[in-house]
This record gives C-alpha cells, structure tokens and sequence, in this order.
C-alpha cells in the first residue's frame, strides 16, 4: 500500500491521549493539563519507528454526556477520522479500571472495520502491568499496558502497530517546504477563525461554536489549490492579557505565538460585527514582533451592515486602528457563506511574494537618493548626516540595511518616511520591511589607523 500510515489516538476525556502523543512527536505540541476535555480539536504530527514514518492524530476526548456542548461535533468528528485512519490506539486508564464510557466506546469500534490497538496507560512501574487483565472485557483484543508519561512499554505498542501496517511504505516522501505556504489565523476570541478554517480547507476539523475559547490547540491541516500547496494552522483565540488566568489559556497563547513563527503569513482576523478592539491591536503587535506577512481579514461579514460606501469606511476604520499592520491588504469574507475565499487565497498568495521579494541593490540605492534628495535627514547637533549606502540583506522578512555617517542619530519617524518611500517605489504589500542603520565601516578602519599612527 501507499502512503505513510495514519495513526488516530483516541478514547474518552483525560486518560492521556495528548501525553502520548507529544511523547511521539516529540516536544508540547498538545496541551496537557488536568482539567477534563482540554483537547477539542483533532491536532496531528508526525513520528518515525524503526526506520520508518507515521503519521498520528490526536483526537479530542470522547464524550457524549449531554452537558457538554461540544458532544455532538467532537463525536462526529472522532468518527469520521476513526473511518479513515490505518491503525486506531484506544487508550484507557488503568488506574480506573474499564469504564461504562470505555465499554461504550469499544462497542462503536468494533462496528468499523479500521484495526484496534488497546493501550492501557498510566501503568507506571511493571508491577502495574497486572492492571491490564480487567480491560480483556472490552473485547478489542489483547491490552499493552504503557506509560506515556515515563515512556514504560511505548516501544511495545509501536511495534505493534509496525506489524499492522507492514505492507505500507511508510517512507515519507522529502517534505519540500520551501513550496509550501505555512497561514496562521489569528485573532481573539470568537472572532470567526474556526468558521474561515473549515471554509478553506473544505472540510469541519476545527469544533465551530459561538462559546469563545473553543479552539486551544493549533490545528493544522495541509491542502492544494490549483497546484499550490498551503498549510493552515488555526489557533486558538486570544485573551486580554490581564484575562489570562488558567494553565490552559496560557499555553493556548504560547501555541498562537509558536504558530506564527512556523508560517509566512498571518491572517488577522477582524469581527466585522464589533470593530477593532484593544486586542485586536494586541494580535496586530504579536504579528508585528514576529515579523510575519499579513492579511487583514474582516470576518463575518455577511453580519454586518450592508449600505452603499459601508465597506471603504469599514477598511478605513481598520487602517487607521491598526497601525502595525496598515501595510496590508483587507479582504472581505463570510466563512460561513463560504464568501471571500477566492479573494483569500489569492491575497495570501501576493504577500508571501512580497515577504520573499529580492531588490537590486543598484535599485535600492537609486530609490535612497532620491528619497533624501525629496527630503534630507535633519542634521543633529550641527552634524550633517549623511546616508551613504543601502542594501537588501534578507528576504522573509525584507530587511534592508543603510550605511550611514551617525546611524544613531536617524530618528524613528525619519525611518518611518524612508519605509513609506520604499514602499512606494518597491510595493512589498503584506510584507513587513526591516530598516537597519550601521556605521560606514570605511569611518571605523579610518579612525583605527589614526589610533596607530598616533
């Protein structure tokens, strides 16, 4: 068969399953904490085994008890996946002993045809190994008692699912990134990032509820449109810092950051419905720090109001607020109508060329003199400064370096009008661009000489 396997662990709420996985892919990428039903999206990764590569999902815990408001999507989704993975992991807690959910959740699977391994976990020394023999009952076949916090009995289980897939190719083709364009949807709460998520990818993986906070884990998800691949990472939403109170919320923050620096291009999600907020701007500067491309997004905006000249005053109120990112072009979109995307996906496509844009440094220093012959740098203290030279020096972000007489004295605003003047001249739409000012290193070799010779 081909293809690398696609491994799904599931089972009911808190009996490790996010522990595990991490342990495969190694490092935190599901957030792990005591409080029931943290995971609520199906999150994936990859792990390798003897030599060869799988790829695992980590499904939100199964739990059809009428109060919780997400039972019906998560199982649906639980399902769906349990339907097309290779090898499922259904992972229980020894220390509990079968439960009526256990027993329950057995008796689904064997009505699917998708092949069952039986982990029982938290069997932390060997001695607790006998706690497997109460799980027989659930008639999924033989238990392997491990424990995914002390990684006890982990290689067992893998070479158990190794012998499940054997006839598989396991061997994962080089993943080529360089062709791929990482999206990171950001924004606060409840702004509608889940909703856009499934509308891109085309297909529900994150839960969509209007309760905020739903999504905690980054989800990712991989597709193609019209030969261009692109991974979407939809994340969690984000809190007034003075709001963040739970271990939860503080690691759904860290996972929003961590997936900005893992894409090219952030889409800044807007709730059309309410305007820009204080933490919007607060998402605008976290972009802003960690120097991503951007595309602002009015969200939900088959909720707003629909009069003549209403769009140009709404992206002139999201200009004018957010100032970070006023380099960026706005787009229009209604996951829920599915509206906008066509237009979505061709923006994210222009910025990443603008993030990964090369100028001739003849072009470059043509542009800086007449940007400084339109209107100098003002002279400080009776000293004339005097910008010398330029030249691109990185891509994604565009950065760009000046050499100058006295770099310390450019002023802030002076650098703002140079950024304004480049852009003008060179585009770089949705793309920050880095100016950085050094001393003419001829000065420096100068002075060094004199000190010699004196």
């Amino acid at each position: 068969m081909a293809g690398i396997p696609h491994i799904a662990i599931l089972g009911r709420p808190n009996v490790g399953k996010s522990t595990l996985f991490n342990r495969l892919v190694g490092g935190r990428h599901a957030i792990v904490d005591p409080t029931s039903g943290v995971t609520r999206d199906r999150i994936e990764g990859l792990y390798g085994w003897e030599g060869r590569n799988y790829r695992i999902s980590d499904l939100a815990g199964w739990d059809e008890d009428p109060s919780n408001p997400f039972a019906k999507e998560t199982t649906e989704q639980i399902f769906k996946i349990a339907n097309e993975a290779d090898v499922l992991i259904l992972l229980v807690d020894g220390r509990d002993g079968p439960t009526a959910w256990d027993k329950a959740l057995a008796d689904r699977l064997r009505t699917i045809s998708t092949p069952v391994v039986l982990a029982v976990n938290k069997c932390d020394t060997v001695k607790s190994f006998n706690l497997i023999n109460q799980f027989f009952e659930l008639g999924i076949g033989e238990p392997i008692p491990i424990s995914a916090t002390h990684n006890l009995n982990v290689d067992t289980l893998l070479d158990r699912i190794a012998e499940l897939t054997e006839g598989f190719d396991a061997f994962e083709e080089a993943d080529t990134n360089e062709d791929r364009i990482g999206v990171a949807l950001v924004g606060r709460q409840n702004s509608g990032k889940s909703t856009l998520f499934n509308a891109l990818v085309k297909d529900h993986r994150a839960i969509v509820s209007d309760i905020p906070g739903t999504t905690r884990d980054a989800v990712d998800t991989e597709i193609e449109v019209d030969g261009v691949r692109f991974l979407f990472i939809d994340t969690a939403g984000l809190k007034k810092q003075a709001k963040v109170r739970t271990n939860v919320e503080y690691y759904a923050s860290r996972r929003t950051e961590n997936a900005l620096h893992r894409c090219e291009v952030a889409l800044l999600l807007v709730d059309c419905t309410e305007g820009v907020t204080d933490t919007d701007l607060k998402v605008a500067g976290l972009i802003q720090k960690t120097g991503r491309a951007c595309v602002i997004v009015a969200s939900k905006w088959d909720e707003s109001e629909d009069e003549p000249g209403h769009r140009e005053k709404y992206e002139e109120h999201l200009r004018k607020k957010l100032h970070f990112v006023t380099y960026s072009p706005v787009v229009f979109t209604s996951g829920l109508k599915i509206a906008g995307i066509g237009e979505l996906f061709q923006a994210i496509k222009n910025v990443r060329v603008e993030f990964h844009k090369k100028v001739a440094t003849s072009e470059w220093n043509n542009c800086l003199i007449d940007a400084v012959t339109f209107r100098p740098p003002p002279s400080v203290s009776g000293k004339l400064l005097k910008l010398n030279y330029i030249t691109q020096t990185g891509t994604a972000p565009p950065t760009v370096t000046i050499f100058a007489n006295q770099p310390d004295f450019i002023s802030d605003q002076y650098k703002r009008y140079l950024e304004r003047f480049f852009r003008r001249r060179f585009g770089f739409d949705g793309a920050p661009l880095h100016i950085s000012l050094r001393k003419k290193t001829g000065q420096k070799k100068e002075r060094r000489r004199n000190k010699t010779n004196a």
